[in-house]
């Protein structure tokens, strides 16, 4: 039985090696296009904060429920506004749950830097979302767990599409008045 085993290590081993000279063979495209669940390594993306490239790939399940624990509360909010309550999400508590979003995230890649930075809310409201965005960008829409924050990041989104639509004319007509 034991040799069974030490066959099998190795047959498992062989092909691991398979499948890496395969994907080292793969353009830049064909690596897009490779399974998510299969190849989770091969889905990254890239974000700068703090002046550095930060490389973010697909988080594991057990952050994805410690970040939908998170936001609980708002997605309490979030079904009693479905349901018809009147709900009101105080820009506070956005901005609460985004920094707690982004230590935790912080914290998962081992980005110590960021995650000091965070704690001591020295770090810009922009980066944090581009950070938080990017990595809900990158998972994909079958994490149901992260649904809470994908909700946090449309409203965000929707909030800075109303103040572009409000902005706009203002704009135009400090533009014409040069």
């Amino acid at each position: 039985m034991s040799n069974d085993l030490s066959e099998a290590t190795l047959r498992a081993a062989q092909v691991e090696d398979l499948v890496q000279e395969g994907l080292a063979g793969l353009t830049a495209e064909q690596h897009e296009n490779l399974s998510k669940a299969l190849f989770p390594s091969t889905h990254t993306d890239k974000v700068d904060v703090l002046g550095k490239e930060r490389v973010l790939t697909p988080i594991p399940l057990k952050y994805s429920r410690e970040i939908n624990a998170r936001l609980k509360p708002f997605n309490d909010k979030l079904r009693s506004a479905t349901k018809g309550a009147d709900v009101d999400v105080d820009e506070q508590e956005l901005a609460n749950d985004l920094l707690a979003v982004s230590l935790i995230l912080a914290k998962r890649y081992g980005f110590e830097d960021l995650a000091q930075a965070i704690t001591d809310e020295e770090v810009t409201t922009d980066e944090i979302q581009a950070f938080v965005v990017t990595q809900v960008n990158l998972q994909q829409r079958n994490d149901f767990l992260l649904t809470p924050l994908r909700f946090l990041v449309g409203l965000l989104q929707q909030r800075e599409i109303m103040t572009m639509s409000l902005l706009s004319p203002l704009q135009s007509t400090n533009s014409g008045q040069g």
